[in-house]
């Protein structure tokens, strides 16, 4: 009986103490991370961050300096790619030209050795999955690009791998196309229910597609949660900011209260009790943030200028000054309709708020820079 990761520890995927250097280059500090069977894990960051070289290490094209890579609970960290049961899609699809898509999906099966007839229905579950019946005899130059990223992805999944690695597979494609492929992509990996992991230095497309996120900066894993907890509550500030626009000011902790330097006001409420008394920072997200011509009861509300203004066909977004030396709050509100929605000029005095419980409060000492 073949052994899988739920007989095991429920981990399909295991990276424990990994660490890699390039020359004087600390490529990966000491990584840990699990992903459960049928996960679907986005590696997430900046470029340099280490996200593709976690890949390469899980695929086998790099051995790391220390650790194990455990898949169903077994170290394959000395075996090679091919050995590894892996599936892998890269934002250019290697799709060999001169084979048509039948071709390119049944290579690896006809390098195994299967019969014909095997092959061929194999092929075609695969590209019924992959919504490309009937396009058996096309060439690759005969798709358009999310057609294409189906073939490879079509030509990873007939290989029945136990975990699939995706590296920025989305990257290639236009926005209208790469949201749409976003949805497909889900609904291919829920329906094989195969552990995945992807890179993408996408936050949008990491808050999309995964069921967690791990956000990665200088070779270290800052955060590992749901695309919710991650966006909503922060570790620090670099995964406060990375994971989207943040209005972030420095403040002391007092019990339930924050004292910030903050337009008019210096003190605010805060929603988190657990929270020890001393230096903190305060953030609150653009869209979590109200605007109003009057002040009003809901919660935090701090009095400010009007200094920039952009619509962004379905939300108005306003940068605020609040006060000398802070920066610009930034306050998105959604345009329902072009009477329901007040737009304010340039030098407007507005009042912007928030709900406590709408703020993410981290300790100073927890900024997260490198």
């Amino acid at each position: 009986m073949r052994e899988t990761a739920s007989d095991i520890d429920g981990a399909g995927l295991k990276l424990r103490g990994i660490s890699k250097s390039f020359g004087n280059l600390q490529a990966l500090s000491r990584m840990d991370l699990s992903v459960p069977r049928g996960e679907l894990m986005a590696l997430l960051g900046p470029s340099g961050c280490g996200k593709s070289t976690t890949l390469r290490i899980i695929a086998g094209f790099e051995q790391p300096d220390t650790g194990k890579v455990l898949i169903a609970g077994k170290d394959v960290v000395h075996l090679p790619p091919n050995r590894r049961g892996l599936g892998m899609v890269f934002q250019d699809y290697s799709l060999f030209p001169h084979m048509t898509v039948a071709e390119n999906v049944g290579f690896g099966l006809k390098i195994a050795g299967l019969a014909r007839a095997e092959i061929a229905k194999r092929v075609r579950e695969a590209l019924k999955l992959v919504q490309l019946s009937g396009r058996d005899d096309y060439f690759p130059t005969q798709l358009s690009g999310g057609q294409q990223q189906r073939a490879a992805l079509a030509r990873s999944l007939i290989m029945r791998p136990s975990l699939l690695l995706l590296d920025e597979p989305l990257g290639a494609l236009d926005k209208n196309l790469r949201e749409n492929m976003q949805f497909e992509l889900r609904r291919i990996q829920r329906t094989m229910d195969i552990t995945t992991v992807m890179v993408t230095h996408d936050q949008e497309e990491a808050l999309t597609l995964a069921d967690r996120i791990a956000v990665m900066v200088d070779g270290r894993v800052l955060q590992v949660g749901t695309p919710l907890e991650v966006y909503e509550s922060p570790a620090n500030r670099v995964v406060a900011e990375f994971l989207g626009t943040a209005n972030i000011f420095e403040g002391v902790a007092d019990r339930h209260t924050i004292r910030v330097a903050l337009g008019d006001r210096t003190e605010v409420l805060a929603a988190q009790p657990e929270l020890r008394d001393g230096a903190v920072l305060l953030g609150i997200r653009p869209e979590k943030m109200w605007i109003s011509g009057e002040r009003n009861s809901r919660g935090n509300a701090v009095a400010g200028t009007v200094i920039g203004h952009v619509f962004r066909g379905t939300a108005h977004v306003y940068e605020v000054e609040v006060g000398p030396n802070l920066a610009p709050v930034q306050v998105l509100e959604q345009a329902n309709s072009r009477h329901d929605t007040r737009v304010y000029s340039l030098g407007t005095s507005v009042w912007i708020g928030w709900r406590p419980e709408d703020a993410f409060v981290f300790p100073a000492e927890r900024e997260g820079r490198a």
